[in-house]
């Protein structure tokens, strides 16, 4: 609570200083990563990290989703912004923090207001800030990844828009982690009491080599992600290296 309270006197700050925007400066991208950071010790979260995050600022990550604290591990690794659902504004306290450090919110279903988001999207990456993404709209346990919707990766597609796939997978020493997922009717107190009590709680995150959508579509991207994730998920190669490999030997 105290880390949280942290938080919000961040947040405070940073609107004092630089207005509504201030989460798009280095100052307060650093802040939010610290906060981040030290989110994961508290609740901890321990991290291992294979393979390298894409450098480029305008670079749009896509992974699959697990659980909330999906977005606190990722955003301690790597500086993005993220999409989440309206319904996430409504979460106490919670939601006021997730807009506040500036994350999009988007309501599934409605055409009008994907179309407003893909060109928001367009204008963070036109202003070098990376995005990410969960393309399956939901969170699932973690034993397969859903069917990627590609509606919001018409934001990059047939651009030159470096996009890199990320998998998570949590983890025990006997194998999937059957605690972390945040599904179903899971209730968010409960959820995070439950992972406090733990003592530790391990995620892999894979990334997957960057791709350009320059010469795909946005269902081709989502294709060639996913296909990114479970390849990493089961130590198989990259369909982006098997690709590059077949073209040598031809």
């Amino acid at each position: 609570m105290l880390h949280f309270v942290c938080g919000v006197s961040i947040v405070i700050y940073g609107q004092i200083r630089s207005r509504r925007s201030w989460y798009n400066s280095e100052q307060g991208k650093r802040l939010i990563q610290w906060w981040m950071v030290r989110a994961c010790r508290i609740l901890a979260i321990h991290i291992t990290v294979t393979g390298k995050a894409s450098v480029q600022q305008k670079t749009l990550f896509v992974a699959n989703h697990i659980s909330w604290i999906d977005i606190i591990a990722l955003a301690a690794v790597v500086r993005v912004k993220f999409i989440s659902k309206e319904s996430l504004k409504y979460w106490p306290l919670i939601g006021w923090f997730a807009t506040s450090i500036g994350t999009l919110l988007i309501r599934r279903g409605k055409y009008f207001v994907v179309t407003r988001i893909v060109a928001l999207i367009k204008r963070e990456l036109k202003h070098k800030h990376a995005v990410l993404v969960f393309p399956e709209g939901t969170t699932t346990d973690g034993q397969q990844v859903a069917l990627f919707r590609s509606a919001l990766l018409q934001s990059v597609s047939h651009s030159d828009t470096p996009v890199q796939a990320v998998a998570l997978r949590y983890h025990t020493a006997t194998g999937l982690d059957r605690h972390a997922p945040y599904i179903g009717k899971d209730n968010f107190v409960f959820h995070l009491l439950r992972l406090s009590m733990r003592d530790k709680t391990q995620l892999k995150l894979h990334f997957t080599p960057e791709f350009s959508a320059h010469k795909l579509d946005r269902r081709e991207v989502a294709k060639l992600a996913r296909e990114n994730i479970i390849s990493a998920l089961e130590s198989r190669p990259y369909p982006v290296q098997q690709q590059a490999a077949d073209r040598q030997v031809a």
